[in-house]
């Protein structure tokens, strides 16, 4: 009876294990690992992905909203994780960044107040918030500004992860585009919050 018991609770501990494990693995992808811009260079020097750059301002709604929604869906947080270095880059920040062997700073030139790096990444061209994407050798492919909802995301990811941009212009990948991610948001205004 002893030989049982203890088989019962070898049994009992490795399914134990096992479910522990898979809690833990589903909590190491429940967010998109944001990165510092060192930290993706040294990444890159063991694998080369693509990156993408989140520009935001504390203050901006879009930004919150964008956020709450989009960054938080499961199926965008994993295909972010599995195919790109995700960078978050305040447009506010006074912090400076050093990225390919430059330094940027915070500038404020009258009325206007951008960090270089945001505006040298995106040609100048940013409106908040915006999405920047690189390729594996960090050479800015091309930048959007504005609100994004998880299916518009999906399919500028998709577009340039799956090097479609490179075979296929915009117009025609666009019309033909097919959600595959599996999305949960709800469109709705962003809150004063």
């Amino acid at each position: 009876m002893k030989g049982k018991g203890l088989i019962i609770c070898i049994i009992f501990t490795m399914f134990s294990i096992t479910i522990f494990a898979q809690q833990t693995a589903t909590t190491n992808t429940s967010q998109i690992e944001w990165l510092s811009f060192e930290e993706v260079e040294e990444k890159m020097k063991v694998e080369k992905k693509k990156m993408i750059v989140d520009i935001y301002r504390g203050g901006c709604e879009w930004c919150r909203k964008m956020d709450k929604e989009t960054f938080q869906e499961p199926s965008i947080i994993s295909y972010i994780n599995d195919h790109f270095y995700a960078v978050k880059l305040d447009d506010g920040s006074q912090e400076p960044i050093t990225f390919q062997g430059e330094t940027y700073e915070f500038s404020k030139k009258g009325k206007h107040a951008h960090h270089e790096l945001a505006v040298k990444i995106t040609g100048g061209e940013q409106g908040l918030p915006s999405i920047v994407f690189l390729d594996e050798t960090l050479n800015v492919i091309q930048s959007f500004s504005g609100y994004k909802e998880p299916v518009d995301l999906e399919k500028l990811m998709r577009y340039f992860a799956e090097d479609h941009h490179r075979k296929i212009p915009w117009a025609y990948y666009e019309a033909s585009f097919q959600p595959r991610l599996k999305v949960n948001a709800v469109s709705a205004r962003p809150s004063k919050d």
